[in-house]
């Protein structure tokens, strides 16, 4: 292990690789190795020495100091609940040094970044599993490494020129919740065009699917009795829609049945449904269940399964159906949460699939997005890519996310 490093071509040593015996007694660093819980290893590390003036960035969404030296991060994708801890829904395995080198571990397993925090010179790179792939990346600059970072996990595609506009996301409150409907939206469009508000993109949160279908992908006909005439319109007046969505669904809708039913749902090591309570419960039916001052927002739920590429097609389908009246995207919300002892059809685990799942379930929000011609249903401009034929990027916001690597192709 002495021999582990990395030098420039001048000689200069940019990374070296740490022993045991490098630290003093009292400090915990682990060497490079792994450690045995029963049979086989059950946490890999391999440490590396820190230069004096060395800076670390990166790791991902995280709301601590810029410079990482001195932290303890967690990759393990988590709802925040604000911007106050070192939890985040975007953890990226890939760390960046001033010394002009990359660390980007290909796993999507819970990893461990002691950053100088057990040791002032000391840094550790600690996954929960029987090995640990880590790529170096090397370059003459910080952007030369970040370049290379790309081609290896994968350049984003150009999103549509429209989307570099203005959004406006709407029902967002408990106030605005009960009063959202059809004809409350298209005055509200009137209202924004007679104010000259340059809004290009009306995003409706949970409401579309009305107070207890999530996340069927159902509208609500009480509200939306004609939801793709009401698209039709909004184009007309220069808007594109976006809904929201989440990878759970209600226990009590027709579509949590069917996808019991066909397999197409997290299970338990038993092969029933892995019922979680993930689905939001909105303030009308808080109120009307009389349950407006208790602390529990969710109710039970089971989780779709996008590793079952049957799965992904039927999903791929009823967001189809949405495109088809005229939606632009879709917001790919939550899925930061999945349970590490549920059970997928690829035959890992949640503790393998935590934080690969995010990538799993935008993936098939994206593709379906990009199968249609977008713009096409709703009037594209002339010049745009859906008025010439061709098929436009697709696009999917996002909430929870990895970072898409070799590995990704087998977990889906």
């Amino acid at each position: 292990m002495d021999g582990l490093g990395l030098r420039q071509r001048g000689g200069c040593r940019l990374l070296r690789g740490a022993e045991r015996h490098q630290y003093p007694r009292h400090v915990p660093q682990p060497a490079t190795g792994f450690e045995s819980e029963g049979q086989g290893p059950s946490k890999c590390h391999v440490t590396f020495t820190l230069h004096p003036e060395e800076h670390l960035f990166g790791l991902g969404e995280k709301f601590t100091a810029f410079d990482k030296r001195g932290q303890r991060i967690v990759c393990w994708n988590r709802n925040p609940a604000g911007a106050a801890t070192e939890l985040a829904y975007k953890n990226i395995p890939f760390l960046v040094s001033s010394r002009r080198y990359g660390l980007f571990l290909n796993d999507t397993r819970r990893s461990v970044w002691d950053l100088g925090t057990r040791s002032n010179f000391g840094c550790s790179v600690e996954v929960e599993g029987p090995e640990i792939d880590l790529f170096i990346i090397v370059g003459d600059n910080l952007k030369q490494v970040l370049s290379r970072y790309a081609v290896l996990t994968g350049h984003a595609p150009l999103p549509p020129r429209w989307s570099f506009g203005v959004w406006m996301n709407l029902g967002t409150t408990d106030l605005e919740w009960p009063s959202l409907n059809q004809k409350s939206m298209l005055d509200l469009a009137d209202e924004i065009r007679r104010r000259k508000l340059p809004v290009d993109v009306l995003h409706i949160d949970t409401y579309w699917m009305g107070d207890d279908g999530y996340c069927g992908f159902e509208w609500d006909k009480k509200r939306w009795p004609d939801a793709k005439g009401m698209i039709a319109e909004l184009r007309k007046r220069g808007f594109r829609l976006c809904l929201w969505e989440a990878p759970y669904i209600d226990t009590q809708t027709a579509a949590f049945r069917e996808a019991a039913q066909k397999g197409y749902l997290l299970k338990r090591a038993d092969g029933t449904p892995y019922i979680a309570n993930l689905v939001w419960i909105s303030p009308p039916r808080r109120t009307k269940e009389n349950r407006q001052f208790i602390e529990q927002f969710y109710d039970p739920g089971g989780v779709y399964d996008y590793s079952n590429p049957e799965a992904v097609e039927w999903l791929k389908q009823k967001h189809r159906h949405s495109l088809e009246m005229g939606v632009a995207t879709f917001k790919p919300d939550f899925g930061e949460e999945i349970p590490e002892d549920a059970h997928f059809a690829n035959g890992k685990t949640g503790k393998e699939m935590h934080n690969a799942f995010p990538l799993l379930y935008q993936r098939a929000v994206f593709e379906s997005s990009a199968s249609s011609r977008i713009g096409r249903s709703y009037g594209a401009g002339q010049g745009s890519p859906a008025s010439s034929g061709r098929r436009c990027s697709g696009l999917a916001t996002r909430r929870a996310t990895s970072p898409a690597s070799p590995r990704q192709s087998e977990a889906g």
